[in-house]
C-alpha cells in the first residue's frame, strides 16, 4: 500500500486559507486511505475496521489480520481479548480469531484485570476470568448508589476505589451490598444496607440506619453506631462522624473520638482545617479543635485549596447581591470581596468574573491577588500543567499564566476535556455540521494534525482515525515531543542505580499544598532525591499519607496510613556531599515489591520524589521561582 506524506503547511493553507511554513519535528502520514464505513482507535497493535458487511482488524500497514464477517458486533482488544456478538449475544475472541469464550451473555464488557463483567438475560451480572470461567457467581443486581440531600455515592464494577467496587444483591426489599475486587472475587459479603467508597483503606457501611467503617478484609473497624448529616470519607486518617444528626466530630481510624462530636461543621476538613457554624458566625478550626480562625464577618466560606479559601457576603432571601473574596488560613483577607463569582485555587492560580450572569466575564488572580489574567473571557477553565482554555466571542484557546495567549483564539471547538492528552488536543474550525474541519494542537499551539479533517479519533499508538467524506482511514503521527520531568534537568534514570556515586547538596525548595517544607535532599546525575522518611513526614495528615516500615532489608509502604515520626525528619539542607551507593533493600508498596531508582546516603533510602508520586497518586510539579511542589487533591501526572 502507498503512503503519502502530508504538507503541513499545505493542509494549513487549505484549512485555514493562511501560508505558514510546516513543522519539521512532525511527521504526518497518511498510511491507510479513507475507504471505510466506520473505524475504531488503535489498541494492542489493531483497529475495527468496518467496509460495507465486512469487518475485521488491520495491522497499523492496513493489513487485514483478522476477519470477522460472522459476527454482528465487534470491540477493540483488551488484555488480549475482543468482545465479539453474534445472534444477540456476547463472548470474547483471541488474536487469533478463535472464540475463546461462547456468546452466551446478554452483555459483556472488556477484560480488566484478569476479569470481565458479564451479564445475563434477568440483568444480574457476575464476573469471568479469560478462560470463561465464573469468578464470582452471576448473581449481583446493581452497584451502590444512594443520595443523601446534594450528595450522591456510587460505587460498583466500574467505579472502583482503591481496588474495591461496591455490588449489590436482591430487590427493593431486601437489597444487599458489598465489595468486589477489580479482578472480580467478593472480597466483602453483601450483608450491608448501604456501602460507600472506600478512602484510606476503610469505607462506610449501614447496618439500618447506622453508619460504620469497615477495612479491605470486610472487618468492621468502627462499629455501626453513628447518625450520619452528611457522608465523609476519611482524609488524613480522619473523618467526621456524628450521633444526633446536630453536632458533628472527629475519629481515627481507630474509631477513637479525636474531636468531641458537638460542633456543627460545615463541609469537610481540607488541607488540616474545617469550617464550624455557630451563633450565625463562621471560625475555622483545626483537628484538635483549636480555633485557628476566630469568628470572621463574613456571610459565608468555602474549604481551603492551596492555602486560599473563598469567602464573601450576601443574602438571597434579602437581594442582596453575592460578592466574593479570598482568606488565607490566619483570616487575613488577600483579596476584597467585589468579584461576582470566584472559585478554588488550582495550579497557582483561581478563577474570578465580573458582571451579570448572561453578560460575566471570566480571568484568573494569583495569591496576591493580582489580576494576572482581567475578566475579559466569556469562558474559561481552570490552569493544568501551567495552560488554561479560554473562550471569547466562540473562539478557542490557551492561555498561560502570564495571560499570554499560547494557543490562538482561532479555533471553533477544542475536546471537551480539558487537557492535553499525550501532548495534544483536538480542535476544530468551522461551523459544525457544516464545515467543520478538524486536527490537532501541541501546547504551543502549533499543528501537529492540521485542520483538513471531517474528524479525527484519539491519538493511540501513534495512530489516529480520520474521516472525510463520511469515509474512515488511519494517519500516523511521529515526533510528538515526550512530557517532560517536572524535575530540571533529570536524565533518564535505570530501575536502579549501576554503581557508586557522589550525591551532592542542594538548596532546591520544597511546597506541599502551598506550604514550603525543609527536607534533606542530594542531587545526583542532575536528578533531586528525596528521603523517603521525609516525604512521609510533610504528606503526613493528607489525603496522600503513608507509612513507613524496614525490616530485614525491605522497605514497606502503606498508602492511607499516618507516619509515625522518628525525630530525624526534616533536618534541611545537607551540610556536603556523600557517598550514595544503590540500594538493595527491596520496596514494597501496599503489599507489591515494585522496581524504583534508589540510593542509600548516610544510611537512609533516597527516592526520586516523580516515582512515590506515581506509585502513590500524588501530583508532583516544577515551576521556576518557586522549585517542586507537591499537590495531594490531585492526582499524579506525566
Amino acid at each position: 500500500m502507498k503512503k503519502k506524506a502530508l504538507s503541513l503547511a499545505l493542509a494549513l493553507v487549505m484549512c485555514l486559507g493562511l501560508a505558514v511554513p510546516a513543522f519539521a519535528e512532525y511527521t504526518v502520514t497518511e498510511v491507510i486511505p479513507c475507504k471505510y464505513n466506520a473505524a475504531y482507535d488503535f489498541s494492542e497493535g489493531l483497529a475495527v475496521v468496518w467496509e460495507g458487511d465486512k469487518k475485521g482488524y488491520i495491522d497499523k500497514t492496513g493489513r487485514m489480520v483478522l476477519s470477522c464477517d460472522e459476527y454482528r458486533s465487534i470491540e477493540n482488544f483488551s488484555e488480549g481479548l475482543a468482545r465479539v456478538r453474534r445472534d444477540g449475544k456476547w463472548g470474547y475472541i483471541d488474536k487469533t480469531g478463535q472464540e475463546v469464550i461462547p456468546c452466551k451473555y446478554a452483555y459483556a464488557k472488556d477484560f480488566s484485570h484478569g476479569a470481565a463483567q458479564v451479564h445475563i438475560e434477568n440483568g444480574n451480572y457476575g464476573f469471568i476470568d479469560k478462560t470463561g470461567r465464573e469468578v464470582t457467581p452471576i448473581k449481583y443486581t446493581g452497584s451502590a448508589v444512594m443520595f443523601m440531600g446534594d450528595l450522591e455515592i456510587s460505587g460498583g464494577p466500574d467505579t472502583f476505589h482503591e481496588g474495591l467496587g461496591a455490588v449489590h444483591v436482591g430487590g427493593d426489599d431486601d437489597r444487599k451490598y458489598g465489595f468486589v475486587d477489580e479482578a472480580g472475587r467478593e472480597v466483602v459479603p453483601c450483608k450491608y444496607d448501604n456501602v460507600g467508597y472506600f478512602s484510606e483503606g476503610l469505607a462506610a457501611v449501614w447496618q439500618g440506619d447506622k453508619m460504620g467503617f469497615i477495612d479491605k478484609t470486610g472487618r468492621e473497624v468502627i462499629p455501626c453506631k453513628y447518625e450520619y448529616k452528611e457522608v465523609y470519607d476519611f482524609h488524613g486518617g480522619l473523618a467526621q462522624v456524628s450521633l444526633d444528626l446536630d453536632k458533628c466530630g472527629l475519629i481515627d481510624k481507630t474509631g477513637r473520638v479525636v474531636l468531641p462530636l458537638k460542633y456543627d461543621l460545615r463541609g469537610e476538613f481540607s488541607e488540616g482545617l474545617v469550617w464550624m457554624y455557630q451563633g450565625g458566625k463562621y471560625s475555622c478550626i483545626d483537628q484538635t479543635g483549636r480555633e485557628v480562625i476566630p469568628p470572621i464577618k463574613y456571610d459565608f466560606a468555602r474549604e481551603f485549596s492551596e492555602g486560599m479559601a473563598v469567602v464573601g457576603f450576601g443574602d438571597i432571601f434579602k437581594s442582596i447581591p453575592y460578592k466574593y473574596g479570598y482568606i488565607d488560613k490566619t483570616g487575613r483577607e488577600i483579596v476584597p470581596c467585589k468579584y461576582d463569582e470566584a472559585r478554588a485555587f488550582h495550579d497557582g492560580m483561581a478563577i474570578v468574573s465580573v458582571g451579570a450572569y448572561d453578560t460575566r466575564k471570566f480571568g484568573f488572580i494569583d495569591k496576591t491577588g493580582r489580576e494576572v489574567v482581567p475578566p475579559k473571557y466569556d469562558s474559561v477553565r481552570d490552569f493544568s500543567d501551567g495552560l488554561a482554555q479560554v473562550r471569547l466571542n466562540g473562539k478557542y484557546g490557551y492561555i498561560d499564566k502570564t495571560g499570554r495567549e499560547v494557543v490562538p483564539l482561532i479555533y471553533d471547538s477544542v475536546s471537551p476535556v480539558d487537557d492535553f492528552s499525550d501532548g495534544v488536543m483536538k480542535v476544530g474550525v468551522g461551523e459544525y455540521n457544516v464545515n467543520r474541519k478538524c486536527g490537532y494542537i501541541d501546547k504551543t499551539g502549533r499543528e501537529v494534525v492540521p485542520c483538513a479533517y471531517d474528524d479525527v479519533g484519539k491519538l493511540s499508538e501513534g495512530m489516529v482515525w480520520v474521516r472525510q467524506n463520511y469515509k474512515y482511514g488511519f494517519i500516523s503521527v511521529s515526533g510528538i515531543p515526550v512530557e517532560p520531568d517536572p524535575e530540571p534537568t533529570t536524565p533518564v534514570q535505570p530501575q536502579q542505580p549501576a554503581a557508586e556515586t557522589i550525591a551532592n547538596p542542594t538548596n532546591d525548595k520544597l511546597e506541599v499544598n502551598g506550604a514550603a517544607q525543609n527536607p534533606t535532599v542530594y542531587k545526583i546525575g542532575g536528578s533531586n532525591y528525596f528521603k523517603i522518611r521525609d516525604v512521609a513526614a510533610v504528606l503526613n495528615g493528607t489525603g496522600k499519607q503513608f507509612a513507613v516500615g524496614y525490616s530485614g532489608g525491605k522497605v514497606t509502604v502503606t498508602s492511607g496510613q499516618p507516619y509515625e515520626a522518628t525525630g530525624k525528619e526534616l533536618a534541611g539542607a545537607p551540610a556536603a556531599a556523600k557517598e550514595a551507593s544503590p540500594s538493595n533493600d527491596a520496596i514494597v508498596i501496599d503489599g507489591v515489591e515494585t522496581s524504583l531508582t534508589v540510593y542509600k546516603i548516610g544510611g537512609s533510602n533516597y527516592f526520586k520524589l516523580r516515582d512515590l508520586g506515581k506509585a502513590l497518586n500524588f501530583y508532583v510539579g516544577w515551576e521556576a521561582g518557586q522549585g517542586v511542589y507537591i499537590e495531594t487533591d490531585k492526582p499524579y501526572s506525566k
